[in-house]
């Protein structure tokens, strides 16, 4: 089978307008990795195909050239290695599928769901990998469904923050996903609290909006 990771490489590098010397920065290599690679002297290794792929948004297969039917046989292989799998195995056969296929968002999201059922919860991976999918994925759904990871993970400190940048109806999508939050802590009386505290405030807000300073 022929592969034509060479071309690949060139062309997607030049979309991006970047230089040899600019790749193999972005990617830690050194430019004379890039050259030997688009001159075809020499592939990337193992570890490195799906870092380059992923950082041009496109699949391992898109990027050695490989049949998009082969592509769609390793990804039901992945499916089903999943369904047959359990535990710690599963999250791991599931690593492996986003990390070839890192523009499966639904490989994205069963990881996901499968770290928060971890001890731990797994909540600094979860957001790694929410924020990559909301940096390069334009499907409103799946943002939606990436937002909810993040709502439910983040730190304390930074969650309000994020809502606000992401959301655009507050008062409704903004206390659902704090809502969501909320449950998934067993903590939905405290949420109960900030939900009045906020509708009070915001109730305030709009009662006065309008009264000039120099009003009594």
């Amino acid at each position: 089978m022929k592969l034509n990771v060479a071309q690949n490489i060139r062309r997607c590098r030049r979309e991006r307008g970047l230089s040899q010397e600019e790749l193999g920065e972005l990617l830690g290599v050194s430019p004379q990795s890039v050259s030997h690679w688009e001159c075809g002297v020499a592939y990337p290794d193992l570890e490195t195909v799906p870092v380059i792929a992923g950082f041009f948004g496109i699949t391992t297969d898109e990027l050695l050239g490989t049949s998009s039917s082969l592509a769609e046989e390793r990804k039901e292989a992945y499916r089903l290695a999943i369904i047959d799998a359990y535990g710690d195995e599963r999250i791991s056969v599931i690593r492996d599928a986003w990390r070839e296929f890192p523009c499966e968002w639904n490989f994205a999201r069963e990881l996901c769901s499968e770290l928060e059922k971890t001890a731990g919860g797994g909540s600094e991976e979860i957001l790694k990998i929410a924020y990559d999918v909301l940096d390069r994925c334009t499907d409103g759904w799946q943002h939606a469904l990436f937002t909810e990871f993040i709502a439910k993970h983040e730190e304390d400190s930074e969650v309000y923050d994020f809502l606000d940048r992401v959301v655009t109806d507050r008062d409704i999508r903004s206390n659902k996903l704090l809502e969501l939050r909320y449950k998934s802590r067993g903590e939905l009386n405290f949420f109960d609290a900030i939900s009045q505290f906020n509708t009070a405030r915001d109730t305030e807000t709009i009662l006065f909006s309008d009264i000039s300073p120099n009003d009594d």
